[in-house]
């Protein structure tokens, strides 16, 4: 499946490109574009290229947006978007999406505990929801607002979304929990509260966030 979902997107620019799959007896080998430099991960965390540049967290956050929105269109729904699925350019302004171990073309899902935990939604952490069906479009947004807060911190707000991580406990009793945690500005915490809200289908949408995003003033204090 992982192969099948993604050559079916290969094609986005912002896409690692997928050219050839072979299997043995004990594994299977994925032959992909040469990617030489950094994944974002290393961007964010160690360089940390993207702290206080507004243009430059627009530029790539906005390419995030739109090959995750175009794997949606494509009916393929990553479920773990994260830093180091996601291969950069030398200089950090080009990204490109790899690691499709855990996509599916369900638009819902059983499967619970998909991916990462501190990039899952809660619904996805499944304990909270009685472990019922999810979005798995919806539960890429959430990990989208995640990436969002990599970029503009170089940290993960949270270890996971659950109520026993005390960074999220704080989150859900403080609607200004980025602003004063965080040196961003209070139209960043905005767009991050409607990114992370409880309920999936009232979340801020792809194309409503590319929007938010293109036009906000400043992400920083």
């Amino acid at each position: 499946r992982e192969m099948i979902l993604h050559r079916h997107v290969s094609d986005h620019p912002n896409v690692l490109t997928l050219h050839e799959a072979y299997e043995d007896k004990y594994f299977t080998y994925f032959v992909l574009d040469y990617a030489p430099f950094h994944s974002l991960l290393e961007h964010v965390s160690i360089r940390k290229i993207f702290y206080r540049n507004d243009e430059l967290v627009r530029k790539v956050f906005v390419e995030i947006l739109d090959v995750v929105s175009s794997c949606h269109q494509r009916g393929v729904f990553h479920r773990d978007l994260r830093p180091d699925n996601i291969m950069c350019s030398k200089d950090g302004s080009q990204v490109y999406l790899t690691q499709f171990s855990y996509a599916t073309n369900s638009e819902t899902s059983m499967r619970h505990g998909c991916g990462t935990p501190a990039y899952m939604s809660p619904e996805n952490m499944g304990e909270a929801y009685d472990y019922a069906p999810y979005s798995t479009k919806h539960n890429d947004i959430w990990s989208l607002g995640v990436i969002l807060v990599n970029l503009l911190t170089g940290c993960n707000p949270w270890g996971m979304p659950t109520y026993d991580d005390p960074d999220f406990w704080d989150f859900m009793h403080n609607p200004f929990f980025f602003y004063h945690t965080f040196d961003i500005s209070l139209e960043a915490n905005a767009i991050l509260e409607r990114l992370f809200d409880l309920d999936p289908f009232a979340r801020i949408s792809i194309s409503e966030l590319r929007e938010e995003v293109i036009n906000i003033e400043t992400f920083f204090t």
